[in-house]
């Protein structure tokens, strides 16, 4: 159920209506974009006089010049629409679609005969979806994202993905079924379709590397935050610390982060995957625990003991900006190296469920330093040592 509109969502709806321009014809019933030739055209189209705002800043933010088209329930009036989207475009530029429910459905049934300048369709929880031997036209890069309740056999060579624990408007975000998991994991797919579509080629890497460089390099904080969408959200996995908005995080930097890492602080990079909106790479960090390190290890005064931790940070780039971070690392590791966990300590009262108590454990499945020397190097210590016999 779609929740009620607030003014700031209306102004965004008529700055996302102000796009079209309708023009007399033969048939009324025509509705032409008024396209910016230099960027990439999507239409958004969905059965609603009123779309998700956040949605279509979020496409216009990735570089697409983009227009909404409400389906208004009369079926062959709407299909006329998309019949002419093309027209106002000029030689060589292309369009594509993203059509969400009921609407979903219809540009499924259109696209599946030619039409020449469209390169992309990507359709969220449509209602059915077409049953044809024949599929889509070949030039034309499809993508299906199915609610948990619906049937996924496309029937095609063409993608379709289910999201779990979601239903249909999982990627709305002013409706009550919006499921933020299901939106974030779709969104790439649906931008990886988009510029496949396009072919447009998108560098990750300079932007992280700049931000990575100024958080631990030159300690700029400003230059840090500058990096970052408006609304971020950063999560330090095993001490949840960071923030979840641009003051938060801004805090965060500020007194727990760039000011408070040791001078012997030594970051390398160990692996990095690139995808079509983030990049997870596997890094190997030392230091000397000179000072208190609040974002590793909060409340915890210095012990001079040195430390050696992979880590492996997940982040999301959206409009050529840090959206989110989440970055993880293994604390009992760390905790043993500074003499804080002892892995032959292990609790007497624990009861486990044959019947045995804690005594009965020789000692704790957790390593120190060895565990990052291993990512650094494989050949650095054996495999399977805590397995022991059982090996």
């Amino acid at each position: 159920m779609r929740r009620m509109s607030t003014d700031s969502l209306r102004r965004g709806r008529d700055a996302i209506l102000d796009n079209l321009s309708r023009r007399s014809s033969r048939n009324r019933n025509e509705m032409h974009f008024s396209w910016d030739t230099n960027t990439p055209h999507l239409v958004v189209t969905a059965d609603t006089p009123d779309f998700d705002p956040t949605t279509i800043q979020r496409f216009k933010d990735e570089g697409f010049e983009t227009a909404y088209l409400p389906y208004n329930g009369v079926a062959k009036e709407y299909k006329n629409q998309l019949q002419v989207l093309e027209d106002p475009l000029e030689l060589g530029e292309k369009y594509a679609i993203v059509a969400y429910g009921e609407a979903a459905a219809l540009v499924l049934e259109a696209c599946t005969k030619p039409m020449p300048k469209l390169r992309a369709v990507v359709a969220y929880y449509p209602t059915r979806i077409p049953n044809t031997s024949t599929g889509f036209p070949s030039s034309l890069r499809v993508q299906v994202h199915l609610a948990d309740t619906r049937n996924n056999n496309f029937g095609t060579k063409h993608t379709c993905y289910t999201y779990e624990h979601s239903q249909p408007g999982f990627a709305e975000h002013d409706l009550d079924e919006y499921d933020e998991i299901s939106d974030r994991l779709a969104w790439s797919r649906t931008i990886g379709c988009l510029r496949e579509g396009f072919k447009i080629a998108n560098d990750l890497e300079p932007v992280w590397d700049r931000h990575v460089n100024m958080k631990y390099v030159t300690k700029d904080l400003d230059g840090t935050i500058s990096t970052t969408v408006e609304k971020p959200y950063v999560n330090y996995v095993p001490v949840m610390l960071g923030g979840d908005n641009y003051d938060e995080l801004c805090q965060c930097y500020k007194e727990s982060f760039i000011p408070k890492n040791p001078p012997s602080l030594k970051l390398r990079l160990i692996s990095r995957t690139v995808g079509t909106d983030q990049i997870v790479d596997e890094m190997y960090l030392s230091f000397q625990h000179t000072q208190e390190v609040p974002w590793m290890l909060p409340g915890i005064p210095a012990t001079d003991k040195q430390i050696e931790v992979a880590i492996v940070s997940v982040v999301a780039i959206h409009g050529g900006k840090i959206s989110h971070e989440n970055i993880y690392w293994d604390q009992a590791s760390v905790l043993v190296q500074l003499g804080l966990l002892d892995p032959k300590h292990v609790p007497g009262g624990v009861r486990f469920t044959n019947g045995e108590s804690g005594g009965k454990v020789e000692r704790l499945p957790v390593v120190g330093a060895e565990s990052a020397q291993k990512v650094l190097n494989k050949s650095s210590h054996a495999s399977n040592q805590l397995l022991g016999n059982s090996a």
